[in-house]
């Protein structure tokens, strides 16, 4: 019965995800648009639950199952009125290209980190802090009760905050829950294996095998996020939201095609969903859009209306948690104000908070343990490209700006708002660095030079020649 759940449950996934992607005419090639399906439709069905809830509905099964289904069907329609352009291959999960012989060491050793993950995601119970002072419980007791405002918000809350973070994971604990999995949080699983996969092709379509799964095994095997494919928190799902949202604007700087800003801003949207700083770091990525507007002359008009929906969207899910329902539903009010910095012209904090992000978190002991080599081997890697091509490759600037942004935003929030630590929100916030390191590395123009090589050594080879012929 369980896994006749699981496999409706990945269906209405997948279906909304399609959907919400036709939506924003989003075409990407097999693997990627598969991958890209799966982690939207995971996503958007977490708004469920707190809807319900927003509109005084008893959260039961019956209600959460009438829900999907409805999603599934509203988001569908265009495809559905379009039964004649609708294809029925590209629901098919067909993952080429296909799989080099020299590969499958690699892919031997990806697959048991994350079947290694999917178990622990589906075996072990929700043990973070945050979730058990928070999402988890408040879950747990919407099961029991049929509302999120619940006995929960019976005991004393003086000493946490978890209560006023986002519903993302609420809402699908309470999905996945109603749908017989005790532990709710599987679904976190899916979600890290569908953007593994398509970080992966993204690597792939830029550098020669070999080079690519050596660069994903960094990431991959880096302790501390690997640790997140499978502990429910809200940090991976941010990170991932948050990469394909700049990706997407850089697919609009590349392509034109508005539709790919629009479907930037929905994903930002979803960010902030997760985490609500995510407003702060959107509002930051703009004026990448200023330059972009500039460099091709937009018109003024256009250039605000692009900045307003960028920073519109996302801003409209922050009010609708922070604005309606913290402020006139849940019973433990949320007051913005006392968690700020009352003391902004002292800069010490700020200083401090750089230095620690580097010396504790990103370098020394600590940070090998968090990261293994990854950012030693980032940095070598960068700093020589830089020093023998004495220019930062016309793709990467975006994904640069992006690192930027997190880098200085993450020590200014946490100078801002004393409540996001060190050792737990900036070091998570770390994240969101790491697919775009990923994705430098991709354009290095040295592993460029060396995947070439390699792939002209392949092709001179006599059973390469012989592979070849008809």
């Amino acid at each position: 019965m369980t896994f006749a759940a699981l496999i409706f449950l990945l269906i209405i996934h997948y279906c909304i995800g399609y959907g919400f992607l036709r939506l924003f005419r989003v075409q990407l090639n097999r693997v990627p648009q598969a991958c890209l399906t799966m982690i939207t439709g995971i996503a958007l069905p977490s708004f469920i639950p707190f809807l319900l809830q927003l509109a005084y509905i008893a959260i039961t099964f019956t209600s959460v199952l009438i829900s999907l289904l409805a999603l599934c069907l509203l988001i569908n329609i265009p495809s559905l009125m379009k039964l004649k352009s609708f294809s029925y291959r590209s629901l098919k999960l067909q993952f080429s290209p296909s799989i080099r012989i020299y590969e499958w060491p690699f892919m031997i050793v990806f697959g048991i980190f994350l079947v290694a993950s999917l178990w622990r995601g589906y075996y072990q119970p929700v043990f973070a802090r945050d979730m058990l002072s928070g999402p988890e419980v408040i879950a747990e007791y919407t099961i029991k009760e049929h509302t999120m405002l619940n006995s929960f918000f019976n005991v004393n809350l003086e000493t946490t905050n978890n209560h006023h973070k986002p519903p993302y994971i609420t809402g699908l604990q309470i999905i996945y829950k109603y749908f017989g999995f005790p532990f709710g949080q599987i679904w976190v699983c899916f979600l890290s294996i569908a953007f593994c996969v398509f970080l992966y092709y993204l690597l792939r379509q830029k550098l020669h095998p070999i080079i690519a799964c050596t660069i994903f095994l960094f990431f991959l095997a880096m302790p501390e996020l690997y640790a997140y494919t499978y502990i429910l928190l809200f940090d991976y799902s941010n990170m991932i939201f948050f990469f394909l949202a700049v990706y997407f604007l850089q697919y609009y700087f590349r392509t034109n095609d508005v539709n790919k800003l629009y479907f930037s801003a929905a994903l930002f949207g979803l960010a902030t969903f997760m985490r609500v700083e995510t407003l702060v770091f959107t509002a930051m990525i703009v004026p990448a859009l200023w330059l972009y507007a500039l460099r091709h002359k937009l018109h003024m008009r256009k250039v605000a209306l692009y900045s307003v929906l960028l920073v519109g969207v996302p801003a409209l899910v922050y009010f609708l948690w922070v604005g309606i329902y913290l402020e006139y539903y849940i019973p433990a009010k949320f007051h913005l104000g006392p968690q700020i910095n009352q003391y902004l012209l002292n800069l010490q904090p700020l200083i401090k908070r750089f230095k620690e992000m580097h010396s504790i978190l990103i370098f020394g002991d600590f940070g090998l343990r968090l990261w293994g080599y990854f950012f030693y081997f980032f940095i070598f890697l960068t700093a020589a490209d830089i020093i023998i091509t004495r220019r930062i490759d016309k793709e990467s600037r975006t994904w640069w700006y992006a690192v930027l942004v997190v880098y200085l935003g993450l020590p200014l929030l946490g100078f801002l708002l004393p409540l996001m630590d060190l050792m737990h929100t900036t070091k998570r916030g770390l994240f969101k660095l790491l697919p775009f390191m990923v994705l430098i590395l991709a354009n290095n123009s040295i592993l460029q030079a060396l995947s070439a090589r390699i792939t002209r050594w392949e092709l001179s080879t006599p059973d390469a020649k012989t592979s070849s012929t008809p």
